[in-house]
């Protein structure tokens, strides 16, 4: 199995569509009942090749600006700031930012602006724009908004603070 997948979505880039980054792997030690990506929880053992990963995600952002005036990026999981993920995630974010100066980064994550903050995870966030963060939880879903949960948020790393849900599309 491949430590990560690379997809577009209509949504992932705040309700814009996005290029996805999904790696593998959920250091959540309560799961998210109703994962939206449960086959990417597993941890296990990845050898990888950083420089492969950015081609083919060059050849997919290619491919995205045939169509998208603005570029936006999604890092998902699994979990992108599980221990084993921290750094790729990183390397990507950075890749993406220098390469694509108005690419727009967003990090979805289990983890909350307090505990990104209290586990040190600040450096390795740098090139991530937005964050859609906390954990999702499946008696507080919202249809067609975006965090799928109330007790979730949208979080502007740039200017330190909390966003408005978005309300997406239908369709």
């Amino acid at each position: 199995m491949k430590r990560y997948i690379i997809d577009f979505s209509l949504k992932n880039g705040l309700g814009h569509p996005a290029v996805s980054i999904y790696l593998t792997g959920c250091d959540n030690p309560i799961k998210c009942e109703n994962c939206h990506n449960w086959e990417l929880q597993e941890q296990s053992k990845y050898n990888y090749n950083i420089s492969a990963i950015k081609n083919e995600i060059d050849l997919e952002i290619k491919n995205y600006l045939q169509f998208y005036d603005k570029l936006y990026v999604a890092i998902l999981g699994g979990e992108p700031l599980a221990e084993y993920n921290k750094n790729i995630m990183f390397e990507l974010s950075k890749h993406i930012k220098q390469k694509y100066n108005n690419a727009i980064v967003v990090l979805y994550s289990w983890r909350t602006i307090e505990q990104i903050n209290n586990e040190n995870l600040k450096p390795y966030i740098q090139y991530i724009d937005y964050g859609v963060l906390g954990i999702y939880n499946k008696n507080l879903y919202i249809s067609n908004i975006l965090p799928a949960s109330t007790n979730q948020y949208i979080y502007d790393f740039k200017n330190n603070k909390k966003l408005k849900s978005v309300k997406l599309k239908k369709g």
